[in-house]
């Protein structure tokens, strides 16, 4: 699977689009727009990626109080593999991960296979904790894997990445916890206009309790 990162969509476009923050409208105009951008196939070009997921920085509209969007099993498809996400935190990583389970055929937990719907990454509700996949995610993500092998079309999660940069975040023997400030990981997490809050009566130290 390869990994492109390109902040230069926005100057690309023909022409800006908006439509009023609709989700669904903004999701079929960038899919069409990274459809077009993207160079050549996995075969013939090393800048070829396979999904393309736009991080708004802004709340969408949904009909729900969801955070994501994208088509369902079509990883690989030149139009259809990508997704959108409201990029307002780190937080969202989890609801970027969630949107390309279900690009590469995962379903919501507990809704519409038999695992529960309150343990894990598929989970109809983002929420602490839901950061593994569940058992039903990983046989519908390697019945959707058989699927492409067999489909005669090739399959892009097969091949090797390329251009990747190893990074090992410990390696300095410190834990990101000593290395950014509570602040800069409040803004992080959350956006660059929180900070820590600590409650009345307590101290700095009470934060290295969590």
């Amino acid at each position: 699977m390869s990994a492109v990162t390109s902040n230069g969509f926005q100057s690309n476009l023909a022409t800006f689009v908006h439509k009023n923050g609709q989700a669904q409208s903004l999701l079929d105009a960038f899919c069409r727009h990274q459809a077009h951008i993207n160079p050549g196939t996995d075969l013939t070009d090393a800048g070829h990626w396979d999904h393309g997921v736009l991080l708004t920085g802004y709340k969408a509209c949904f009909l729900s109080s969801v955070a994501g969007v994208a088509p369902v099993a079509r990883m690989c498809d030149q139009l259809f593999a990508c997704s959108l996400v409201e990029g307002l935190h780190l937080g969202r990583s989890f609801v970027l991960a969630h949107e390309m389970g279900h690009n590469m055929g995962m379903v919501h937990d507990g809704v519409q296979n038999q695992c529960s719907k309150s343990c894990c990454l598929m989970s109809a509700v983002n929420g602490a904790g839901k950061t593994t996949w569940s058992e039903c995610s990983v046989r519908e993500f390697n019945a959707f894997l058989l699927q492409l092998d067999e489909s005669g079309k090739g399959n892009c999660l097969r091949d090797g990445a390329s251009g990747l940069v190893e990074r090992n975040h410990l390696q300095d023997g410190r834990t990101p916890g000593q290395r950014f400030t509570a602040d800069q990981q409040c803004a992080y997490f959350w956006g660059r206009d929180y900070k820590v809050e600590i409650p009345t009566g307590r101290s700095m130290e009470f934060l290295l309790e969590y």
